[in-house]
């Protein structure tokens, strides 16, 4: 459902603009399809794998991730005065969407790998937090003058306040006694 709403609001709001400029007053709702369907192909496949799969993955993700974002400050493409992209070959990919993706099964991993553990800042916080800024914010390797991405910062530090403070949370099981 909130799929179907993002094309009516891709449709909707930019029907004009590509009947103007490509002749076509669906051009971007058929983007936008295109790029539903490969997600939800990604989906089904990658809902089939077992998460155990995906912790073997986590360091070869790690290394992924971070290239691509050094990448993007070494051959990033600039659109709309923002240099976030790479293109490859027709296509434009903004590396920090896969680094959200990679965060949150991150997270996920870690939280349940350290346990109890994850109250400790040194042992539990602190590596999460060098993680997040390292796959976040590559341009520490020189302090390039290149835009900041603040959507993806607050994506990476809300998703790890929500992690961080939900592993710590004492849930009432159905009998009313702390579990």
């Amino acid at each position: 459902a909130l799929g179907l709403l993002g094309l009516v609001m891709v449709y909707s709001s930019s029907g004009i603009l590509a009947a103007k400029n490509h002749q076509d007053s669906v051009y971007f709702l058929k983007k936008q399809l295109l790029w539903m369907g490969l997600g939800l192909s990604v989906f089904a496949v990658a809902s089939r794998i077992e998460t155990d799969r995906f912790r073997q993955w986590i360091f070869p993700m790690i290394c992924l991730v971070f290239a691509l974002r050094v990448g993007v400050l070494l051959f990033g493409a600039e659109i709309n005065g923002s240099r976030r992209w790479l293109r490859l070959g027709p296509a434009t990919f903004q590396p920090s969407e896969l680094a959200k993706l990679f965060i949150v099964i991150y997270l996920s991993h870690y939280i349940a790998k350290k346990g109890e553990r994850i109250s400790d800042f040194s042992e539990g916080l602190a590596p999460a937090l060098i993680m997040i800024g390292l796959l976040g914010d590559p341009e520490w390797v020189g302090r390039l003058n290149l835009s900041f991405d603040r959507g993806l910062w607050s994506f990476f530090w809300g998703v790890q306040f929500v992690g961080e403070s939900s592993s710590r949370q004492r849930y009432r099981d159905l009998n009313g006694t702390d579990t």
